[in-house]
């Protein structure tokens, strides 16, 4: 059986759609997505702070505008009220961001993984 060819992380992306920066914030490379294991992501116009957690033994990828390969059953949304807890001078860590999405508090709500141009990808790991 033939095995399918991997394309490059910068052709997976091509089509995808996100904010570069915005409300303070600054956009990772959407190319770093690929792989990694968990996403957060920020709606600007709807204040919804997404975390995108990976499938067990599968890593995050793009198809189009959808961010694939997300386990539903870890992956929220929240509305954050206060946009401010996000920006920080210094580049998020995990924990912290895990910390911060914790302590938001908002009613949890199963996460999509589509992306908009008003979407800012805030980290990745």
């Amino acid at each position: 059986m033939r095995v399918k060819k991997q394309k490059p992380a910068g052709e997976l992306v091509k089509s995808m759609m996100y904010l570069a920066s915005g409300e303070g914030l600054t956009s990772v490379i959407p190319a770093k997505l690929i792989g990694m294991k968990e996403v957060y992501l920020f709606n600007v116009e709807k204040r919804k702070l997404t975390k995108l957690v990976a499938m067990q033994g599968l890593t995050i990828s793009v198809k189009g505008t959808t961010i694939i390969n997300i386990d539903p059953e870890q992956s929220f949304t929240k509305t954050v009220r206060k946009p401010e807890i996000l920006k920080s001078s210094k580049p998020i860590g995990v924990r912290e961001m895990r910390n911060i999405f914790k302590d938001i508090n908002a009613v949890e709500r199963p996460a999509t993984g589509r992306t908009s141009d008003k979407t800012i990808i805030l980290a990745v790991f």
